[in-house]
């Protein structure tokens, strides 16, 4: 018999109050939110995850297809060595090895529509300029790169690199935060930057995907317990706060099933650090409006996942013990569930990824802590 994990029913605490609210309430309604709804049914599903498998490479894995054959791939880049490691899935949620050449990658994304992943960043550390490298079939990502002429300097670790569809063409653009504004670098089926584009005079944005309807990516960013979002339909910007938080995340979602993305901010107390994961309602037009705040006194966001198929999204969270992941169950209402599903870790440290690796079309989870990998394959 293989052994297996089995993701149990725990109730951390968790409560639907805000930052600055004492009173419980209704439940739904952020004015005066209350105790969180108890799943439905007397026999929630079992999920279960095997046993974990173990690779021997430090550094978080980029996630994605590199060569094409529709099953995830996983690739390595032990910091601060350039010698990339390519993890090929079996199909099974199972990897080979294979070296992929030196180069240091700030961002992958398919930017040419060929379904293989392609890889944006540099060949060494210092003043080397950037380099695309356009996956070639098999995964090969040597055969053809190029150095764009940029008009500002971006070397190895000055920028942060996104790739995002900002012009609505149906491929992504790399959109870079630097020298104090934000620039979209369009591509061009050989790897060639072939204009580059200011999208904000402010750097430090984050994109985010399209959320008032016209098939374009939108800007954002987060300063403490403020929230700004700029629709690219309108050029009208968008800004909420969350009081006495600090902002630190949002996961884009769509939490009520209507087809229009909402997001859950992860906002910690400045009082006594607690999570609050605070729901918004998108309004179709790249506004929002605040529904429920959901506190998890001791805990950490990881992600936002549909850990268990219903549809719906859930919390994917740890306390500060580390060792168990927690699913706090989304009610499809913009609340999460007190009771929710816990899986042990095989580390207390690391990061934490989600994706479907087994081809059962359930997440899986990846756990990098810097010495090696950590695949939990679901069952």
């Amino acid at each position: 018999m293989s052994t297996h994990y089995l993701l149990r029913l725990l109730v951390p605490a968790l409560a639907l109050v805000g930052c600055t609210q004492g009173a419980p309430g209704a439940p739904g309604d952020p004015s005066n939110p209350g105790d969180p709804q108890q799943p439905q049914g007397s026999n929630p599903p079992q999920l279960r995850y095997d046993q974990p498998l173990v690779y021997g490479h430090s550094g978080a894995p980029w996630i994605t297809d590199l060569d094409g054959d529709g099953h995830l791939d996983m690739l390595v880049e032990p910091s601060p060595d350039p010698a990339l490691t390519a993890l090929y899935n079996r199909g099974d949620g199972s990897f080979k090895s294979a070296d992929d050449g030196n180069f240091h990658v700030g961002l992958v994304a398919d930017l040419n529509g060929d379904g293989r992943t392609d890889l944006v960043g540099w060949s060494s550390l210092g003043a080397a300029p950037l380099t695309v490298e356009m996956t070639q079939p098999g995964g090969n990502s040597s055969a053809a790169e190029s150095s764009p002429s940029l008009p500002f300097d971006l070397i190895y670790n000055s920028a942060d690199l996104a790739a995002a569809d900002v012009d609505g063409d149906g491929r992504p653009e790399i959109v870079v935060s630097v020298s104090g504004a934000t620039y979209a670098l369009v591509v061009d089926g050989t790897g060639n930057v072939t204009s580059t584009e200011t999208l904000s005079s402010t750097n430090g944005l984050s994109v985010a995907p399209d959320l008032d309807g016209d098939h374009r990516a939108e800007l954002y960013s987060i300063d403490g317990a403020s929230i700004s979002i700029t629709s690219s339909r309108t050029g009208n910007t968008w800004t909420s706060a969350i009081s006495d938080c600090i902002v630190r995340a949002l996961r884009f979602a769509d939490l009520d099933g209507d087809g229009n993305l909402d997001f859950v901010a992860a906002a910690y107390a400045r009082s006594d650090g607690a999570l609050h994961a605070v729901t918004f309602q998108s309004n179709g037009d790249g506004s929002f409006t605040q529904r429920v705040d959901n506190v998890i006194p001791d805990g950490g966001l990881d992600d936002i996942v549909d850990i268990d198929g219903d549809g719906r999204p859930d919390v994917a969270f740890r306390t500060s013990v580390g060792d168990t992941e927690y699913f706090a169950v989304g009610d499809g209402a913009f609340g999460f569930k007190s009771s929710s599903y816990a899986v042990p870790l095989p580390d207390s440290n690391g990061d934490i990824q989600f994706a479907e690796l087994n081809g059962d079309g359930r997440p899986d989870i990846v756990l990098s802590d810097g010495a090696a990998i950590y695949v939990l394959d679901s069952m």
